[in-house]
């Protein structure tokens, strides 16, 4: 198995991971809608018997948990999108460096071409 090949596997493994963990972030988001509903609409339809300062402690506590979730979330993302270059993996960032875009080749042919035609003492026409 070759380095480009190794890393392909590995990349496709790591969108895996940050797809279940994408999904489940999703999933999770929702919770909070169903959970106030399900309050809201149980004390208004007088199926529990709650007071109007129990629900409201009730649902701040619910929101205050999926905020503290959902902040976790964002310090991990933030903190793993801004991480050093020493923590990628080898074949990586073995691949990243060598590969190069259609329009960078292109720039470079032109300047070696130009810098060739400059030493031999020719002008650019």
């Amino acid at each position: 198995m070759d380095r480009l090949e190794q890393a392909h596997q590995e990349l496709d493994r790591l969108q895996g991971i940050i797809s279940r963990h994408e999904s489940h972030m999703f999933a999770l988001r929702g919770w909070p809608l169903a959970i106030i509903g399900g309050l809201l609409a149980a004390y208004y339809a007088e199926q529990i018997d709650l007071s109007a300062m129990l629900l409201r402690v009730a649902l701040l506590l619910v929101v205050g948990v999926f905020l503290v979730l959902e902040s976790r979330h964002v310090i991990l993302s933030r903190r793993s999108s801004s991480a050093p270059l020493g923590w990628r993996s080898r074949s990586v960032t073995t691949v990243t460096r060598r590969r190069k875009s259609p329009s960078t080749t292109a720039r470079a042919s032109v300047k070696r071409a130009s810098m060739a035609r400059s030493a031999s003492g020719r002008r650019p026409e």
